[in-house]
């Protein structure tokens, strides 16, 4: 594939490797830094989506190990507030993986067999 404004070929993988640390590096971590497992879980509302104890989902949840993210599909109207665990969870699984395993050969992943964390993840 060429980029429209130079002509040049794009390389992809390299392409998306580079924006992809970008974004990591200037953008996400630096807004991650410093948060504790409190704020990783914090619920500003009731029944806020999260990442939970398997004995204490509410809503249909999913996940292989003692922790599930909380998911329906269709979502409600209107949608569920979420913490910043269910972000990082849903970007996790239904954004990067999920995308890597489609375009990029990586493993296979989903809310079903994604092992959640009760802890926020350690950067």
């Amino acid at each position: 594939m060429t980029s429209e404004r130079s002509g040049e070929a794009l390389e992809w993988p390299s392409e998306l490797d580079r924006q992809l640390s970008w974004h990591w590096q200037n953008q996400l971590r630096p807004r991650l830094d410093g948060l504790t497992d409190a704020e990783y879980f914090w619920e500003p509302v009731l029944s806020c989506w999260s990442v939970r104890p398997r004995a204490e989902t509410a809503a249909p949840a999913f996940g292989s190990g003692p922790f599930l993210i909380e998911y329906a599909f269709p979502e409600p109207d209107p949608p569920p507030v979420t913490t910043i665990a269910w972000r990082m969870g849903h970007l996790i699984v239904g954004v990067f993986g999920d995308r890597n395993a489609r375009y990029f050969g990586g493993p296979p992943v989903s809310y079903d067999s994604y092992d959640f964390q009760e802890r926020r993840l350690r950067l």
